[in-house]
């Protein structure tokens, strides 16, 4: 194993005991390490795609157990283009599904429409390898 294998390996892990806030956390910490290794190939995008996919599905299912177990609706999770896209790769099976408390008369169909992101494996990593930075909020000055 060469040097370059190595480091992806060591990112990969990394990357893979994140959850999504985590995710953010870390490519604002670490995005210039990413980006170099990126963009000299030794992490390419199916693997970074692969993590998040993982990710996604995680965020996706304990979304799920928190709309079934509480009774909330779906849209009012934080991210429920996750939900919709575990909805849209049946990660969850057809009785898992009507158990999903959605309202303003959605269906699973029209929940995925509204909140499905066609590529958000590829936005996520975009994020990931190019972080927004968090807003200022001024907490030095007060006290």
């Amino acid at each position: 194993m060469n040097l370059n294998q190595i480091l992806a390996q060591a990112t990969i892990k990394e990357l893979e005991n994140l959850d999504l806030v985590g995710l953010v956390f870390y490519s604002i910490n670490n995005h210039q390490v990413l980006a170099l290794l990126h963009d000299n190939g030794i992490l390419d995008n199916p693997s970074i795609e692969r993590v998040l996919k993982n990710i996604v599905i995680t965020q996706a299912k304990k979304d799920y157990s928190y709309v079934v177990t509480k009774r909330n609706h779906p849209d009012h999770v934080a991210m429920p283009e996750c939900l919709a896209y575990a909805i849209q790769h049946k990660i969850f099976s057809p009785e898992e599904i009507t158990r999903i408390p959605f309202d303003h008369a959605e269906t699973p169909e029209i929940f995925c429409q509204t909140y499905g992101k066609e590529n958000l494996l590829t936005s996520l990593r975009e994020n990931l390898l190019n972080p927004k930075p968090l807003p200022d909020l001024g907490g030095a000055d007060c006290c």
